[in-house]
């Protein structure tokens, strides 16, 4: 764990802890605790995640956490992302204990999917913004203007951008993480998720592109097999039409 990240989370965390009067307890566990609740910050090593978990304290000695928000934060984020964490940290908690003091706040963010549920756009999302936090405050904003998810318009203004940054600058890395969440997705998501995933985030970050497009196959062919020839036939057989039209 990055113990100058987590110095910086607790920091920003510390207002609510003050006002919630939850008091840090004694043992490597990062563990704070008030008369009724107790909140948990700790790191998931392999997943590369800051994890807040929140139990309701109710006389028992074993304690039951329940995660409330997570982060991903592996070496190539700095101090301002892990302030970002602390943020959405302390935002999720000020939730859970029923103080609201900004309308961003007031938006939850999308969940998972049911166990044995076939994701949805929402499900998508959650993972979306799993590995993509910047984009949280964003998904907030567009749900208070708009009134609800519009997801085509949200991943193209985002997912597509992403991958064609990432693309671009040739972070195989990077590119390879995005691109195995896509494919996960396109075989266990909806058919509303596919073709988001096809047109709207394929065809989004490589219409204009068609050389970068051949690189992004490139990398599909090992690390996203499933979602190869779909991107290809929306490609040519789609977006290509559509760009002729122009």
């Amino acid at each position: 764990m990055n113990d100058n990240a987590l110095k910086i989370i607790l920091n920003e965390l510390e207002p609510v802890f003050t006002a919630q009067k939850l008091v840090r307890q004694q043992g490597d566990d990062v563990v704070y605790t008030n008369s009724t609740h107790a909140v948990k910050i700790w790191y998931n090593e392999e997943k590369k995640l800051f994890m807040l978990d929140l139990a309701v304290l109710n006389g028992e000695e074993s304690v039951d956490f329940v995660n409330k928000s997570m982060y991903l934060f592996d070496e190539g984020h700095n101090d301002k992302d892990a302030k970002s964490v602390g943020s959405d940290f302390a935002d999720t908690l000020n939730i859970a204990f029923g103080v609201v003091h900004t309308r961003k706040a007031s938006v939850d963010l999308p969940s998972k999917a049911a166990p044995g549920a076939t994701p949805g756009e929402d499900a998508f999302c959650n993972r979306f913004l799993t590995l993509y936090p910047q984009y949280k405050d964003k998904y907030k904003a567009d749900v208070e203007r708009y009134g609800d998810f519009l997801y085509e318009r949200f991943f193209s203004e985002t997912a597509a951008v992403k991958l064609n940054e990432l693309m671009t600058s040739g972070d195989k890395k990077a590119i390879i993480k995005m691109l195995q969440m896509l494919d996960e997705f396109y075989v266990d998501g909806n058919f509303d998720v596919q073709s988001t995933i096809t047109y709207t985030i394929i065809g989004g970050a490589f219409r204009n592109d068609s050389a970068l497009f051949e690189k992004a196959c490139e990398f599909m062919t090992d690390n996203a097999p499933h979602l190869l020839i779909p991107s290809k036939n929306m490609m040519e057989h789609v977006i290509a039409k559509e760009n002729k039209k122009k």
